[in-house]
């Protein structure tokens, strides 16, 4: 956690969601998405799939992604969790609010 705390988890069953409700039920209710950065991933459910967020040369520990509050942790990670009143959270849901809008007009 960016405040050093660590938070105890299990691969593939713990989600942001449930780091956040950990600490308290009423800030869990409020995070829209979470930053994650792997020091050790046990597996990936994205193998074979294309991260545009994946830069060129760097290795997994340094890449930071954008994770839904919802999908489950694939190993050790540091975890920013982001309100609708942070920046990215703004950012993140306006995003995703557009794709639904435009899946809805298509």
């Amino acid at each position: 956690m960016p405040d050093g705390a660590v938070k105890d988890g299990v691969s593939f069953v713990t989600s942001p969601f449930d780091v956040a409700n950990s600490i308290s039920k009423q800030f869990a209710e409020k995070v829209v998405v979470a930053k994650v950065r792997y020091s050790r991933r046990v597996g990936t459910l994205d193998d074979g799939l294309l991260n545009p967020e994946a830069e060129e040369g760097k290795d997994e520990g340094d890449q930071w992604y954008f994770w839904d509050v919802y999908r489950k942790l694939e190993g050790d990670c540091e975890l920013i969790l982001y309100k609708f009143e942070d920046p990215q959270g703004k950012e993140t849901f306006w995003h995703s609010s557009a794709h639904v809008l435009g899946q809805t007009l298509e």
